[in-house]
C-alpha cells in the first residue's frame, strides 16, 4: 500500500540547546496499488518500534557519511581532525551500536491534539514570548522546563547573558532553502488533492469546505472604521468600552419623609423659638437668591432635578423643621 507522512524538524530543546529531533504524523494505512481500495493496519498495531529505530539508525548514519564524503560537513574547534576520512569513521563507530529512541503510540485525545501540539512547532521557532521574563544588565532571563523532574521542580526559569542567548537562538534558524515541514507520500505536493479526495471516497468521508472564491465582477463593499487615528490616518481597535456613570441626584423629597417628621417631633419642642426661626430665615434667604439669580437656578437647581421650592423643602427637611412647614408651609410641597 501507499502510505503517506508529514514530519517535522524541531532543533531545539527547552533551553534552547542543540536538540534535533522529528515529529511525524502517519496515517494508519494506505491506498492499495492500484489505487481502488484502503488497506487498513491490524488493529492496535501499527508497525515495529523496534525495527523503525534500527532502519532510521541505518539510514541517517549512512546519509551522514555520504554528506562527509562530498565534503558537505565543516568542523571547528576540538572537532577539527573529523575532517580526515578515518577519523569520521572511527568517531561513526560507536554510533553504530546506540539504540535510538522512537514514540509511536495512539493519541489519547485524538489526532486533532496531535495537530495542534506540532503546529506550536511550525511557525515559531525555539522559545515563544510568553516564556520571556525579563530583560537587564543581567541578560535575558526566561522560563524553561526540565522534562526529568515532575512537579513543582519541572519549571524553572534560567538568566543567559545576551551573547549567549542570541547564540543559542540562532543556532535553529534554518539555512535558505531548508524546509522544517516535510510531506511525503500520500501527502506529497504533488497529487495530493487528488489522492486525499480518492481516500476520502474509499472511506465515505465528507470533504473538507473550502473556503469560496470571490467573483471577480462583484465589487467589494470597502467597511469604513468607526475610530480613526488623527496622527497617522490608521483605523483604531476598540479595546474597551466605558459605560457612562449615573449622576448622582439628590434625595428624593419622599425619601425618610416619616423619620424626619419623627424626629422633628421629639427635637422642636426643646428648641428656643428664635433657634427654630433661624432654618426658615436662612431658607428664605436662600429662595430670594434663587429668585434674584435666575441664571443660578438653571445651573445650579434645574440640573439636579430640582425647583426652588424643592430646595427649601430639602433645607427645612434636612434641618428637622418639617413639622413646621406642615402646620404653615410657605411653598408648597412636591
Amino acid at each position: 500500500a501507499q502510505i503517506g507522512a508529514t514530519l517535522v524538524l524541531p532543533t531545539w530543546g527547552s533551553a534552547l540547546t542543540h536538540h534535533p529531533h522529528v515529529h511525524g504524523i502517519v496515517p494508519g494505512g494506505g491506498l492499495s496499488l492500484d489505487g481502488e481500495r484502503w488497506v487498513s493496519c491490524k488493529p492496535g498495531f501499527f508497525l515495529s518500534v523496534r525495527v523503525l529505530s534500527r532502519l532510521f539508525r541505518r539510514r541517517f548514519l549512512e546519509e551522514l557519511s555520504k554528506a562527509h564524503a562530498a565534503g558537505q560537513l565543516q568542523f571547528f574547534g576540538e572537532y577539527a581532525h573529523l575532517t580526515d576520512a578515518s577519523a569520521f569513521a572511527d568517531w561513526l563507530a560507536p554510533l553504530k551500536k546506540c539504540e535510538r529512541v522512537v514514540y509511536a503510540k495512539r493519541p489519547f485525545a485524538g489526532p486533532e491534539a496531535v495537530l495542534a501540539y506540532l503546529s506550536r512547532y511550525t511557525h515559531r521557532v525555539a522559545i515563544a514570548n510568553s516564556r520571556l521574563i525579563a530583560l537587564d544588565e543581567r541578560g535575558v532571563t526566561f522560563r524553561w522546563k526540565v522534562y526529568r523532574a515532575k512537579g513543582k521542580t519541572r519549571h524553572k526559569t534560567m538568566t543567559l547573558t545576551t551573547d549567549e542567548f542570541m547564540r543559542r537562538f540562532l543556532l535553529h534558524v534554518l539555512p535558505s532553502g531548508f524546509h522544517r515541514i516535510r510531506h511525503s507520500g500520500l501527502l506529497a505536493n504533488a497529487g495530493r488533492r487528488d489522492r486525499l479526495a480518492k481516500v476520502r471516497e474509499l472511506l465515505t468521508v465528507a470533504p473538507t469546505q473550502e473556503p469560496k472564491e470571490v467573483m471577480a465582477d462583484v465589487p467589494v463593499k470597502e467597511v469604513q472604521p468607526a475610530f480613526v487615528c488623527p496622527d497617522c490616518g490608521a483605523a483604531m481597535i476598540i479595546i474597551e468600552i466605558l459605560a457612562r456613570k449615573p449622576l448622582i441626584l439628590a434625595p428624593s423629597p419622599s425619601a425618610g419623609r416619616c423619620a424626619m417628621i419623627s424626629r422633628a417631633n421629639q427635637t422642636q419642642n426643646h428648641l428656643p423659638l428664635q433657634h427654630r426661626l433661624k432654618p426658615i430665615r436662612e431658607g428664605l434667604a436662600w429662595c430670594r437668591k434663587i429668585n434674584d439669580f435666575g441664571s443660578m437656578r438653571q445651573r445650579k437647581v434645574h440640573h439636579v432635578g430640582l425647583k426652588p421650592e424643592h430646595l427649601i423643602y430639602v433645607i427645612t427637611q434636612r434641618m428637622g423643621l418639617l413639622a413646621k412647614f406642615k402646620a404653615d408651609p410657605p411653598f408648597k410641597s412636591p
